[in-house]
């Protein structure tokens, strides 16, 4: 396989994770993210995780650290 052959081959591998890999985890992911039972986090870590994540516990915040891994 010379240089071309190996690039070309990249970029078609790189094209069909974007386009079929990601595009179905994405569906995927937001189907189980809409309903916080899906989670199966501590209620009293919610405040700690979005404090990590972005240094203050409002409710976008929690909304994020909750979502955010899953994506």
């Amino acid at each position: 396989m010379n240089e071309n052959q190996r690039i070309l081959f990249l970029e078609k591998a790189k094209e069909f994770f974007r386009n079929e890999i990601v595009e179905a985890h994405i569906k995927v992911g937001c189907k189980k993210a809409k309903r916080l039972s899906n989670y199966n986090v501590n209620p009293f870590l919610f405040k700690y995780l979005a404090n990590f994540l972005k240094g203050n516990d409002n409710p976008r915040s929690i909304a994020e650290a909750l979502v955010l891994p899953r994506i």
